[in-house]
């Protein structure tokens, strides 16, 4: 990968069989997400019928030219700055297959930008050398700004799926992001807060969103000492370990401190910062028994946190909650053509780990390794660039970025996740929210490889704490 790129061609032919067999799992995933309904959503007064199971696997109506090429950059390296986000990125090979399925082959070819800046633009350089129409930029941080600034000169279109654009003026470079825009996720704070009172924030970098009003702050380095940031927690938050963590609302009697007066205990905790960061920061309140809700950032919605958490040897507890939009597994479970949509979705995943020729994006593990993680923001990334050149009918990537940029990508035409809107910078269209945390195995994916720790963790919309 640190030497060339990796083409990724789409998997060996599906067959008649094969087809039958992917609605096979189709109905098999139904069959789970209407038991699973009944289950979760009981205090519903009407349930939702089950997701219906005449939505296909596979994605056609889009025809393109031969050897058409979408570059995905990726971040290696368990500690490179963006690197959190490579299992995700999986969700491309997905989007690959299924167009496959459907009679379009695109070749999907992946670089490694190292974490860096400077990585970032010798990988364009690389994936611009191929010819590729579009670019999928699966990564996060700082350093994005190599890549962007350096496809922006080369006139080639680039998707962001997990971060924010590195500048506000990106629309006219030809890039756009699926981040919720910062005054979306301050309001989806603001509602997760509720009616607390004394929020308290613990602030590893990045922060939160700008306006948003937060009582008290504590500034971890990293590298801190999580156990006495616990200590100081529970003193702030007067928990009190005999209690399992109950919220009591009074001092306990032993950690009353003359500095902080009655009735201002900080009775909700945000914490931002990188998923792995925040993971070990809930798992050190988690044995203080810290029982006031815990709020994450976004970033949290990716499967690094809860790979992280499950490494700590954390758990999915009550009161654990996020912000973000619906590109969860937990929208399979609602009867609407979103549901249906990210149902198939599910099952194409599933189809493809079964593949045992199926490689992941770098081809260099079975699909079937990182199949638990792939999620459907790459998957619409990818999707949303096939389109583009479909539209444009041509590869240059000029015509593909003004194709993309009179697009809009939904239910309707193969998306997975909520709404997209590519007239502006920000696509991201549908609703940012609380999203509450649940620890049951909803069973629409393969098993993590390797384990994760027997933690499973879905995010669903959860009311806010008004």
């Amino acid at each position: 990968m640190s030497t060339h790129s990796r083409r990724i061609a789409p998997g060996r032919g599906w067959t008649r069989k094969r087809v039958l067999i992917a609605a096979g799992v189709v109905v098999g995933v139904a069959a789970v997400v209407a038991a699973t309904s009944v289950a979760l959503r009981a205090t519903a007064s009407d349930p939702a019928d089950p997701v219906a199971v005449t939505v296909p696997v596979a994605l056609s109506s889009v025809s393109v030219p031969k050897d058409t090429r979408i570059g995905v950059i990726v971040t290696l390296g368990g500690s490179a700055e963006g690197s959190e986000w490579n299992m995700a990125a999986q969700g491309a090979r997905v989007a690959q297959q299924r167009q496959a399925l459907g009679g379009t082959t695109v070749d999907l070819v992946s670089e490694d930008d190292h974490g860096t800046p400077d990585g970032g633009k010798e990988a364009v350089r690389r994936l611009v050398g191929r010819g590729v129409s579009g670019i999928v930029i699966a990564s996060s941080g700082a350093h994005l700004s190599g890549a962007v600034a350096a496809a922006s000169a080369a006139g080639v279109p680039v998707i962001l799926p997990y971060a924010p654009l590195p500048s506000s003026d990106a629309k006219a470079e030809g890039g756009w992001t699926f981040a919720p825009t910062a005054k979306a996720e301050r309001e989806a704070l603001t509602k997760a807060v509720g009616a607390a009172r004394h929020p308290l924030h613990i602030d590893e970098g990045p922060g939160l969103p700008d306006g948003f009003a937060e009582v008290d702050r504590i500034a971890l380095q990293q590298g801190g000492d999580l156990q006495a940031l616990a200590v100081e927690v529970a003193r702030r938050t007067e928990a009190d370990t005999t209690t399992n963590g109950a919220y009591l609302g009074v001092p306990a009697k032993e950690e009353t401190s003359p500095e902080r007066q009655p009735g201002t205990a900080n009775d909700v905790i945000i914490v931002s910062g990188a998923p792995g960061q925040q993971a070990a920061i809930v798992r050190a309140l988690q044995s203080r028994n810290i029982g006031v809700p815990i709020v994450l950032t976004g970033s949290a919605t990716g499967p690094a946190f809860a790979a992280a958490l499950a490494a700590q040897g954390g758990s999915v507890a009550a009161g654990l909650q996020t912000v973000g939009a619906a590109w969860g597994d937990a929208t399979a479970l609602d009867a609407t053509a979103a549901g249906r949509r990210m149902s198939a979705f599910l099952a194409g995943n599933r189809l493809l780990a079964q593949d045992s020729g199926a490689k992941n994006l770098t081809g260099d593990a079975a699909f079937a390794t990182v199949a638990s993680a792939a999620d459907a923001r790459s998957h619409d990334a990818v999707l949303s660039l096939v389109r583009a050149v479909s539209a444009a009918d041509s590869k240059d990537p000029g015509r593909v970025a003004s194709a993309l940029g009179d697009s809009t990508l939904g239910p309707q035409n193969g998306g997975a996740g909520p709404k997209l809107d590519f007239s502006r910078p920000s696509a991201l269209a549908g609703p940012v929210a609380p999203l509450a945390a649940s620890g049951q195995d909803l069973a629409l994916r393969p098993a993590a490889a390797g384990g994760a720790g027997g933690l499973s963790l879905v995010w669903f919309p959860g009311p806010s704490r008004r």
